[in-house]
């Protein structure tokens, strides 16, 4: 019975195995006087969500519970728990009682009159929607037969996920999810951006045969694209450079400057390139043991760091490090668009006017007419539908639910897809929504190739989660921008964004370069897509960030009037104020400036 009613009504319905630490059955949990109004509770996700790494971590040491719930309208009170809400029914009148019972009468009876009305004069509704709830029988995945389960569908037929190189064609997929049950016209709008040749050029003069033997044996690489000539060609003069092309252009092969995987190709090159062996390579970063570093400022030849580092340990310790920065030839600097305002934005929108406003210097190169061919890239614009469709006011069903949704379509055909979250807490909701969806589905092989990407993880866990993700294991990634910044992941097929990135336009654009969105952007869809980004804005002339920076910098070593060249014209009238001048008049940081 209850299956029959999930077949008519799916997208009401719900009935499957959850978790049983996901059930909230008591009271107190939801109590909403202990806790901020309209803030989402998060408590039934606890420690356990902040520390999986693995969506499929421990699944067959659950034990799971049947739960029969039914959606209903969203307004006014929300869940407490989005994305997956099991807890006490609300308490209501009993005239408010009738309302909902007479609501969800009227629904299944339209449901029944549509079957009806689709079925031909050949067939027999009863046996249609009995053949329909087959499909729709839970496993439970803490029993025996749950691994024999999972790999067959409710005919026995053998469920594999078929090899991302044999995916389906966009078209083909875009049509296959609008003959889906659970489609109710979510796609709001499609662009479609075309395949883009590539341009190569000669370098001259040519790489040395080493550098060129290098390239082929570790990378691959045969030819430069445009860009890539236009800045080694303008580094080999001296100049100061700055690159500003698409996602996965080649950036890389010119500075080789983001850390772990970039650190390991361009060890990889300096392998393969005789006479290059001796050069040391080496991250100094937050996970870099205490007991490394003194050996990483004496030997290294290359470091990969941040300006976390730079600021925290490197530039307070400039005796301890003044042999390498004496030595210092290239600065290479990845994700520029990264530090604006006190930190964050996206993609460039004025890179040359941006890197001399940040460094302080005139004498930029620009490069950006991007040489590298791109493929062919479909946008689609998803609006959740509503909850009831004879009821307006019934507000929309969650964008997680529906991201998860179209998640898991996607997994389950080959189609390798990252989840942009905005939040941390976004991103371990999504991840418990996967885990409860995937174990209902009895789909324990995707799940097990699921993983999450944040902030807050080991150095191992994102060690292990980085290797997975670079060799095309993985079918899915739930992730914050930690791997919008730059980590290249030349592997994956589509890109969901949960809720319009917080970066903005360009935020945006960058993390489809690797689809639900905020109800502005539903409604101007053209805006994604042709309103020019903001500049990205430096305040230079802000005393109170001047001053933070001169008291640092003076920290690190003694200023002089000279300095003003960095720092601008209010360096003089701050140094004055509020630095202590030595008897040479140098000005120094002191406990009381």
């Amino acid at each position: 019975m209850f299956t029959e009613s999930r077949a008519l009504l799916p997208d009401t319905v719900n009935f499957a195995y959850i978790p049983k630490a996901e059930l909230r059955i008591h009271a107190e949990s939801q109590d909403t006087s202990k806790r901020r109004e309209n803030s989402p509770d998060y408590a039934a996700f606890g420690s356990q969500g902040a520390s999986t790494s693995s969506v499929g971590a421990a699944a067959d040491d659950d034990e799971h519970v049947l739960v029969l719930d039914l959606q209903e309208n969203s307004r006014g009170k929300k869940s407490s728990n989005p994305g997956f809400a099991h807890g006490l029914p609300p308490a209501l009148t009993p005239e408010a009682t009738k309302k909902l019972i007479n609501k969800r009468n009227e629904r299944f009876i339209q449901a029944v009159n549509e079957l009806l009305e689709a079925t031909s004069e050949h067939d027999d509704p009863v046996t249609l929607l009995q053949a329909a709830a087959r499909d729709h029988i839970p496993i439970d995945p803490s029993s025996r037969t749950f691994n024999k389960l999972s790999q067959s569908d409710s005919k026995g037929n053998q469920r594999i996920v078929p090899d991302p190189a044999d995916r389906p064609a966009v078209d083909a997929v875009i049509e296959e999810i609008e003959e889906q049950e659970w489609y109710q016209d979510q796609i709001v709008d499609k662009r479609i951006v075309e395949a883009k040749d590539g341009h190569i050029e000669e370098i001259d003069p040519p790489l040395s045969e080493t550098i060129a033997k290098a390239l082929r044996d570790s990378r691959k690489i045969t030819s430069l694209y445009t860009h890539q000539v236009a800045a080694i060609r303008a580094l080999s003069q001296g100049k100061h450079v700055i690159v500003s092309t698409s996602t996965a252009s080649g950036k890389s092969v010119i500075y080789q400057a983001l850390a772990q995987d970039q650190r390991l190709a361009l060890e990889q090159l300096l392998y393969t390139c005789p006479g290059l062996e001796h050069i040391k390579v080496y991250n100094y970063d937050g996970d870099t043991p205490q007991e490394l570093r003194a050996g990483i400022r004496e030997s290294a030849s290359v470091i990969f760091t941040n300006f976390d580092m730079l600021h925290a340990s490197i530039l307070p310790h400039e005796d301890l490090w003044r042999r390498f920065l004496k030595n210092l030839k290239l600065v290479a600097v990845d994700e520029l668009h990264y530090y604006s305002n006190i930190f964050g934005s996206a993609t460039i929108a004025k890179p040359k006017q941006h890197m001399q406003s940040i460094f302080g210097i005139e004498d930029v190169e620009e490069v950006t007419e991007d040489g590298a061919p791109s493929g062919r890239k479909d946008y689609l614009v998803w609006n959740p539908p509503l909850i009831d469709p004879m009821d307006e006011t019934s507000g929309r069903r969650g964008s997680l639910t529906e991201a998860t949704r179209l998640m898991r379509f996607l997994m389950a055909r080959g189609i390798r897809v990252i989840l942009f979250c905005k939040i941390r807490k976004s991103c371990e909701l999504a991840m418990k929504a996967l885990r409860s969806e995937l174990a209902a589905d009895g789909r324990q092989d995707i799940l097990d190739r699921v993983m999450a990407y944040r902030g807050g993880y080991s150095q191992h866990d994102r060690r292990k989660i980085e290797a997975e993700a670079f060799s095309g294991n993985l079918l899915g990634i739930v992730a914050t921008n930690a791997l919008e910044l730059g980590v290249d992941i030349g592997v994956l097929d589509a890109v969901i964004m949960l809720g319009f990135p917080m970066g903005g336009l360009a935020s945006f654009r960058q993390q489809a370069d690797q689809f639900p969105i905020d109800q502005h952007y539903v409604k101007n869809p053209s805006e994604l897509f042709d309103k020019p980004m903001n500049d990205l804005v430096i305040d230079l002339d802000s005393k109170v960030m001047l001053e933070a920076h001169l008291q640092c910098a003076a920290h690190e070593m003694p200023l002089m009037g000279d300095d003003a060249v960095y720092f601008g014209p209010y360096m003089k009238e701050i140094c004055d104020t509020r630095l202590t001048k030595d008897k040479d008049g140098w000005c120094v940081f002191s406990e009381t400036s």
